[in-house]
């Protein structure tokens, strides 16, 4: 727990290390899902920084804490968006976790982005997550669109367990944005996925899911957010929650 707890006080400090003209933001938040089957409920909670450089740059860095299945978790991670040009950006994602009893021991992704003109987007990527019961990789493509004040987007996922079989699944999102101060979004998605589920270990199972999620500035340095979402893994159980968050720009 060392780890993530140094994380959310690093996090603030570390923000004020931006150059002049970033555009800096801390979330903290706190999530809490109910499990059917006679499962204990899932917590969350934890701190995500992102920051935006005027060059285009962006990194960002979160620690959190979590409770699932009566196991307790703590994980670190950073990513980092570059742009390649006037139409490629590359992105990389990385995790590690010291307790690792859910959560991945590390996890890294990296991916690769397409402007495509006409407020079209192409973007692929690969993840390989190492957990305490064996390896799990995915692969993805997510077709999407922005158009007045909407986003529309379509991702296939591929997903690989370290003994075999196949995960393939689909999502779809779509976004309203009301000018600089919110947004609201619906995804669905629907397919097979490979998840860590102690004791079992690393399993293929089939997965649907519904979520909501809403976010508005109060004021221009406070804001909220909401995610609510409906998960049915497999025949092993249902999982509904929210995750509010506390959001502030520097």
């Amino acid at each position: 727990m060392r780890r993530a707890g140094a994380a959310f006080v690093l996090l603030p400090a570390i923000a004020f290390g931006a150059p002049p003209g970033s555009v800096v933001q801390l979330e903290p938040y706190h999530a809490r899902y109910d499990l059917s089957g006679g499962r204990s409920d899932w917590t969350d909670t934890g701190a995500l920084l992102d920051v935006r450089l005027p060059s285009r740059f962006a990194w960002g860095g979160y620690g959190r804490e979590t409770e699932r299945f009566d196991l307790r978790d703590s994980e670190a991670g950073g990513s980092l968006y570059a742009p390649l040009g006037e139409s490629w950006a590359a992105s990389l994602d990385a995790t590690m976790s010291s307790t690792h009893r859910v959560l991945p021991r590390h996890s890294l992704m990296g991916q690769l982005e397409k402007r495509l003109g006409q407020g079209w987007n192409v973007r692929g990527g690969l993840r390989r997550s190492e957990y305490a019961s064996g390896r799990a990789d995915l692969r993805l493509i997510t077709l999407e669109r922005y158009f007045a004040r909407e986003r529309v987007a379509y991702t296939f996922y591929s997903g690989q367990a370290e003994r075999g079989g196949s995960a393939p699944a689909h999502r779809l999102d779509w976004s309203h944005y009301f000018n600089e101060r919110g947004s609201v979004g619906v995804s669905v998605a629907r397919g097979r996925e490979v998840e860590n589920i102690p004791p079992e270990g690393v399993l293929i199972t089939d997965v649907r899911s519904v979520g909501v999620s809403a976010s508005y500035w109060l004021s221009a340095r406070w804001g909220v957010s909401l995610v609510g979402e409906t998960l049915e893994q497999g025949t092993l159980y249902r999982r509904h929650g929210i995750r509010a968050g506390l959001r502030h720009r520097f």
